[in-house]
């Protein structure tokens, strides 16, 4: 059995939290423990103040050589598909090609968590109704792909012509984000060829969505899916209290809109032995990467305690 890869969110370059230095010093203290993925989260109004993804994935790129460069997540369908296709390609170019592309309908649990739901503002500033936002994320992921690597793509209006990106690349391995009890959410990981993206969601509820993306692919007759869990983690040598125990529990369920009975399962907490086995329990479930996000106060004090668990798990 082999133990999941492990990712982590880079510290937030926001106004009061943290700074572009701290980006570009984290990226290379990840890459120097040996952590698999560095990522960033693309949301225009977000739970707290965030810098766009494609920028703060670039400054990565820049002090860095082999560690990959995740969007957690980005919203395709708020986005101008020459942009996204300019983006990605740049990306791809600028880090050598190590670029993962999360992406959600705008709906899901990132948005829960990553306080993305209030992008709804954007959302009317930007003339997309909302309720389209399925079917506009399908539109542009089914010529997203092309349009990166170079291929001529239509424009939506007719008579408009086509572009193609100036500096073509391979598109980056696709991963989708959603609810495990879904299907609609398992039929487009299925119809792109991703990867299931979940995020914040119990070790119980990612057991059931894996079975029951195994069944859908099986009757598609497709390989299963690999899986990538993102998750927030608090590590300590001591430990949580119980009353520490049941605060986080807590705030989970009422931000993030975690059921209450599985909430407490969520946020992987205790000692790097701990967070050890969490990784062997979900090594179990079949996920392949798991992706920790750490307080930004803290966040070079984690990274030692995580990658100390990463070696414990093996």
């Amino acid at each position: 059995m082999t133990s999941p890869a492990i990712g982590m969110f880079l510290p937030m370059p926001a106004p009061g939290i943290g700074s572009a230095h701290n980006t570009a010093q984290a990226a290379r203290q990840l890459e120097a423990y040996g952590f698999e993925s560095a990522w960033q989260s693309d949301l225009l109004l977000g739970r707290y103040p965030t810098i766009a993804a494609g920028h703060v994935l670039a400054a990565a790129a820049a002090v860095t050589t082999r560690i990959k460069l995740g969007y957690a997540v980005q919203v395709p369908a708020l986005h101008p598909l020459p942009w996204l296709a300019q983006e990605l390609a740049s990306a791809q170019y600028l880090s050598g090609g190590r670029i993962l592309y999360g992406v959600t309908p705008g709906d899901g649990p990132f948005e829960r968590w990553r306080g993305g739901l209030r992008d709804r503002a954007a959302w009317h500033a930007l003339g997309i109704d909302y309720d389209d936002r399925a079917a506009l994320t399908d539109r542009i992921l089914d010529r997203l792909p092309g349009a990166v690597s170079g291929e001529p793509v239509s424009v939506d209006a007719p008579g408009k012509g086509e572009f193609t990106v100036g500096m073509p690349a391979e598109m980056p391995p696709l991963l989708i984000g959603g609810d495990g009890g879904d299907d609609a959410v398992f039929a487009r990981v299925l119809r792109y060829g991703a990867s299931w993206f979940p995020a914040v969601m119990a070790p119980s509820r990612l057991a059931a969505g894996a079975a029951r993306l195994r069944e859908l692919s099986d009757a598609a007759g497709v390989p299963m899916p690999a899986i990538t869990v993102a998750l927030p983690v608090s590590l300590g040598i001591a430990g949580p209290t119980a009353q520490q125990r049941e605060l986080t529990a807590r705030t989970i369920h009422e931000l993030y809109g975690v059921p209450a009975g599985e909430a407490g399962q969520v946020m992987v907490l205790g000692s790097p032995e701990a967070a050890a086995e969490r990784l062997a329990e979900y090594a179990e479930i079949g996920i392949e990467r798991v992706v920790f996000s750490v307080s930004n106060e803290i966040w070079d004090e984690q990274f030692a305690l995580i990658a100390e668990a990463a070696r414990l798990a093996g």
